[in-house]
């Protein structure tokens, strides 16, 4: 999966999250849509894009 712009909508373990940043090693930063001070570092293949 290619995510290139920030501010997607994925979700990770079933719940929903918008990226902040994007890394060349494969991970990127999330953040969760209902808290948006809790930031979580996941794998790109671990993501489903929504929109």
């Amino acid at each position: 999966m290619t995510i290139r712009k920030d501010d997607t909508e994925v979700l990770y373990m079933n719940k929903r999250f918008k990226v902040i940043h994007v890394y060349n090693s494969g991970y990127c930063e999330i953040r969760k849509i209902s808290n948006s001070y809790q930031v979580e570092l996941a794998l790109l293949t671990d993501l489903i894009t929504i929109k």
